[in-house]
């Protein structure tokens, strides 16, 4: 190892601990700050002296390591335990590289260890700060779909003792919204994230859920559609408000019919929301907000809400879109 007297001089200064070996593992140098960590002298770290600050444990594996790197002549990095001068034991990062002769043959290593014990506690306690976070979600998600799931049944059971028609249709009508609100939960914990949701994918389950015979739904989305979860939970509820409100009403008196539900970026920050059928068209009374648009009264709150702009077109049917700004998620 070099030994101009400027130069060691300048190692001592480094924060760090750095040492030198010869080709056989025996340390040849440790600089003041080494010195000052172990509380030791620098002739006694020498030759193998080091290895006793080594916890017991570790030692096994750096001395395997070690033999590794050196039959390969390569850099190392490897973490273990080291007695400080109080006794404490401290995880240092000790990283390594080769050192060479003018031929270019290995003499030994060069190399520092940094004491990083507050970065890994830091590190087990966010682990345990985020374990504890999605063992809170679990129980939040779990409670939320059962108490919406409660619901659900609580309204359908009311629904199917009442004598009043309307009654009956009201109910049935709260039980699919609260329905609807146990799915999107569930998309939500199946997806596994809160940053991004799949609408294609919950609204093609709200499909699934509303399907009537004779009436054909056909969704048009990419494959994998992500929308922030703030916004996929309002869209999955407006689908389900518009699908509704198209199997209800848009077809009277039965027979075959068509609903087609369109979900499209028309750029990189504009989403498309669709939902068209072929059947007698939304009269004037419901389109102005009369008393049988309820569910386009929650429609337009929630596109409020988005800020999306919503338009009617009724020609050879219904269709209701609206357009609002959703960036891109990868």
């Amino acid at each position: 190892m070099h030994r101009d007297p400027r130069f060691l001089a300048l190692l001592d200064t480094i924060p760090v601990l750095i040492w030198s070996t010869d080709r056989e593992g025996n340390w040849i140098y440790a600089n003041r700050v080494w010195v000052e960590f172990t509380g030791s002298s620098a002739a006694a770290e020498l030759g193998r002296g080091w290895t006793e600050r080594i916890h017991p444990e570790d030692e096994p594996v750096r001395a395997a390591a070690i033999a590794t790197h050196v039959a390969a002549c390569e850099p190392f990095r490897l973490e273990l335990r080291m007695r400080r001068r109080d006794g404490q034991w401290r995880w240092m990062l000790c990283s390594g590289v080769p050192r060479v002769d003018a031929e270019g043959a290995f003499i030994g290593f060069i190399g520092s260890s940094t004491d990083i014990s507050e970065m890994r506690d830091a590190e087990l306690q966010r682990r345990r700060d985020m374990d504890e976070k999605a063992a809170v979600m679990q129980e939040l998600h779990h409670r939320v779909k059962n108490n919406a799931q409660v619901f659900a049944s609580l309204l359908s059971v009311q629904a199917s003792r009442a004598s009043d028609p309307a009654v009956k249709a009201a109910l049935r009508v709260a039980a699919a919204r609260a329905a609807t609100m146990a799915f999107a939960q569930q998309q939500i914990w199946d997806a596994g994230s809160s940053a991004r949701f799949d609408l294609g994918a919950l609204v093609r389950r709200l499909v699934r859920a509303q399907a009537v015979r004779g009436i054909d739904v056909e969704v048009q989305a990419p494959s994998k559609l992500f929308v922030p979860l703030a916004t996929a939970v309002p869209l999955g509820l407006i689908v389900h408000e518009l699908l509704t409100n198209a199997l209800q009403h848009g077809f009277p008196s039965g027979g075959a019919g068509r609903v087609d539900i369109l979900l499209e970026r028309l750029s990189p920050s504009d989403l498309q929301v669709a939902v068209g059928d072929n059947g007698v068209g939304m009269d004037e009374t419901a389109q102005e907000g009369g008393a049988r648009s309820a569910g386009l009264t929650i429609v337009r709150s929630l596109a409020r809400q988005l800020g999306a702009a919503l338009t009617t077109q009724v020609s050879g049917g219904t269709t209701i879109s609206l357009v609002l700004p959703c960036p891109v998620l990868d």
